[in-house]
């Protein structure tokens, strides 16, 4: 049996919907049994900055300071990079037209598409991020686009601070009058 790419791992993390936690269990569940399909725990860590890297180079982001909470526990406040889309509409926009191309949208405007929103701590990282969800039989990893991140604790106060930015905004993609190409938008937040 060969073992699985980074890539493949994290495609296998995502439709499983395992937190990182969880996934490091699995693969040391399967390590300890002697099976060595899952890659390194830094090789999978390494495949997922790869697919946040975009962000650096995106034109579209912002990086701002702001006074964060560090950690949960210790409450200690300190200056954080906090990098934003500054288009949020016209990235969903993107990444739904790319899904038109790809054929995974129906070409039918009578359809609903689903937009999730959504925040994941993973390391040390917050991260939030959407999903634009057509007629895709299976989701994946890479089918989350991250629109905000920073690095510290996922307490309610920064991300509050942290969206606060896009509440218009969001409010928008939310009323009944936003369509993404003559499709009618549902919205949905998991936090």
């Amino acid at each position: 049996m060969r073992p699985l790419s980074p890539k493949q791992a994290l495609n296998v993390k995502s439709v499983l919907r395992m937190s990182g936690n969880q996934f490091t269990r699995l693969r040391t569940m399967f390590y300890n049994m002697d099976y060595r399909i899952f890659p390194s725990e830094s090789a999978v860590r390494q495949e997922e900055a790869k697919l946040t890297s975009y962000l650096d180079d995106l034109a579209g982001v912002e990086v701002l300071y702001e006074t964060l909470i560090l950690s949960g526990k210790s409450r200690q406040h300190g200056l954080v990079a906090v990098l934003r889309c500054k288009n949020l509409v016209g990235y969903i926009q993107s990444i739904f037209e790319d899904l038109k191309l790809k054929g995974m949208i129906d070409s039918d405007h009578e359809s609903v598409i689903s937009l999730l929103f959504s925040g994941d701590k993973g390391g040390e990282h917050m991260k939030f991020h959407f999903e634009v969800i057509g007629n895709q039989s299976i989701v994946s990893v890479y089918d989350v686009h991250i629109f905000a991140m920073y690095k510290g604790s996922d307490c309610a106060e920064n991300m509050e601070k942290v969206l606060a930015p896009f509440l218009t905004v969001l409010r928008e993609i939310q009323s009944d009058g936003f369509r993404l190409d003559g499709h009618q938008v549902k919205v949905t937040f998991v936090f």
